[in-house]
């Protein structure tokens, strides 16, 4: 998963205002699961101070979001709506019992997930994270995960959309002899 603020949080943050995070807010109450991307979101004149020295990756990636302000779970789901443009932007309700999102849903069986550092930084954090994918697996979901660098290198990305496209078009088989 990638990092995600309500868009509460996001106003609060001066990422949006106040009346985008009240449209956006009323517009997933009506069922729209669309988040827009808003262009030209004001920056922070000063950045905050680091909470912790930040890994060579983690500090290339956060300069990559300044840059150019991609949210790589956006990025990999514009890729994949140009090959399934029936893919959906964080799906709930497909297990009725569980409370779970899928990052990206692909119908009738694909879900994309987006396994990125800051969600899954803790060991419970990563072992929920592989309960839920075992239980979508079991209720006949195709499950694929994805990383953040994935999402936002051009070749990673393309060579995922093709696997995904690729088995959404061909339905499951083990060639197991």
């Amino acid at each position: 998963m990638g990092l995600r603020l309500s868009p509460g949080e996001a106003a609060t943050r001066g990422l949006i205002t106040k009346s985008d995070a009240q449209e956006m807010e009323r517009q997933a109450r009506a069922g729209r699961n669309q988040i827009p991307i808003v262009k030209g979101m004001p920056q922070r004149e000063t950045p905050p101070p680091p909470k912790a020295k930040l890994s060579l990756a983690a500090k290339q990636l956060s300069d990559k979001k300044r840059e150019g302000n991609e949210i790589p779970q956006r990025r990999l789901f514009d890729a994949v709506r140009v090959h399934l443009p029936e893919a959906q932007w964080e799906r709930e309700g497909l297990i009725p019992s569980r409370r779970y999102r899928a990052d990206v849903f692909i119908p009738p069986n694909i879900i994309l997930e987006l396994d990125g550092y800051g969600f899954h930084k803790s060991k419970e954090a990563f072992q929920k994270d592989r309960l839920r994918s075992n239980i979508f697996t079991q209720h006949g979901f195709r499950v694929f995960r994805a990383f953040t660098k994935q999402c936002l290198d051009d070749t990673l990305l393309a060579e995922l959309v093709e696997l995904i496209v690729d088995a959404h078009r061909n339905p499951m088989s083990a060639n197991v002899q």
